[in-house]
């Protein structure tokens, strides 16, 4: 009962390891000076509590002769304190590790960035000169032709012989082409960006196309109710040159095709859509549609680089490409362009 504390020493009510704790404070107390702390004090044998003490000291005519102890029970207080605290040094501690990863990966990227760079300036170089030599051999083989007599020139295995040799040369001139192609992409930047109406760009892409289309008898649908793109006129026409081409070329057999091509808005992008009804692909293989000289369809004559230069180059815009595709019923292709890419 608090009665009962009434006259007892400090040291038999806190407890003597409590006392030797605040006794420096009860000395300041004593010395006139206010004095707040918190400290810990036992209750029982495992209770811990922690209490904040307020000592006010009680001076009459100028002396102090005695003060007055507050004393709140704040255990919670200092328990959600220092759930707070330590929260606070995970937090650091996990900025810290997270700005090392950013770190690493900053470096990474600025390494990859130098290793493309240099890979691209070495297909650059390496197409560049092979161009020279491989013109040097199908202009001996023309000087060559030349010489040969009309009879040998006549004779079948010799005819044979120069059509292997001039298509091994058609299609490395074509590879030297297409790497060239590839370097491009990464050299260049925005130096042909303006704001362009896809179907303009389309309109152009279909008279390049004609003879394709006339041949396989194909049907286009066009709806291209969109805004101008802000994007380079080079890329954009060979975007839409390779996805219609493709549409045409790996047509279905079995039904006339037909090429749907469109365009929405959808919240960052303004996705272009080239769907057609033409012979499918395995998305088992979907790894390859993108992969640099990689085929599906080898019956039909390609250097599986088209896609390829269609994926980097939306990517270089900072868009995406994605597929659909069913064997035996068709394939849809959409290009995502950043709205932020879009003419205002």
């Amino acid at each position: 009962k608090p009665e009962e504390l009434l006259g007892c020493p400090v040291p038999d009510v806190v407890g003597g390891e409590v006392y030797a704790n605040v006794q420096p404070y009860i000395a300041r107390a004593l010395a006139g000076e206010p004095v707040n702390f918190e400290t810990r004090m036992p209750y029982g044998e495992e209770q811990l509590r922690y209490i904040r003490t307020s000592y006010v000291p009680d001076v009459q005519d100028g002396q102090t002769v005695g003060f007055y102890a507050l004393i709140s029970d704040v255990t919670e207080q200092v328990g959600a304190r220092r759930q707070v605290e330590q929260r606070e040094r995970e937090a650091q501690a996990l900025a810290g590790k997270l700005a090392a990863a950013n770190a690493d990966l900053v470096l990474a990227n600025e390494q990859l960035k130098r290793t493309n760079t240099d890979l691209d300036n070495f297909v650059y170089t390496a197409s560049h000169d092979l161009k020279a030599p491989i013109l040097n051999v199908e202009g001996l083989l023309k000087a060559l032709e030349r010489q040969l007599g009309a009879d040998l020139r006549g004779k079948e295995t010799v005819r044979e012989l120069y059509g292997m040799l001039y298509g091994s040369v058609n299609r490395f001139k074509a590879t030297i082409g297409d790497l060239t192609e590839v370097a491009r992409i990464g050299k260049e930047s925005s130096e042909d960006v303006a704001s362009l109406a896809v179907d303009a760009v389309l309109n152009e892409v279909r008279q390049d196309l004609a003879p394709q289309i006339a041949e396989a008898g194909a049907t286009l649908e066009v709806s291209l109710d969109c805004p101008p793109l802000h994007f380079s006129r080079k890329n954009l026409k060979s975007i839409l040159y390779n996805l219609l081409g493709n549409a045409v070329k790996y047509r279905s057999p079995d039904r006339p095709p037909r090429v749907r091509i469109a365009c929405r808005e959808e919240g960052a992008y303004q996705v272009l859509t080239v769907a057609d009804n033409g012979l499918g692909m395995d998305m088992r293989q979907e790894h390859k549609i993108f992969a640099l000289f990689k085929r599906l369809h080898a019956h039909v004559e390609g250097t599986g680089i088209g896609l390829y230069i269609v994926k980097r180059m939306i990517e270089n815009a900072g868009g995406r490409i994605e597929v659909e595709s069913q064997v035996g019923v068709g394939t849809t292709f959409r290009v995502y362009f950043r709205r932020g890419t879009l003419a205002d």
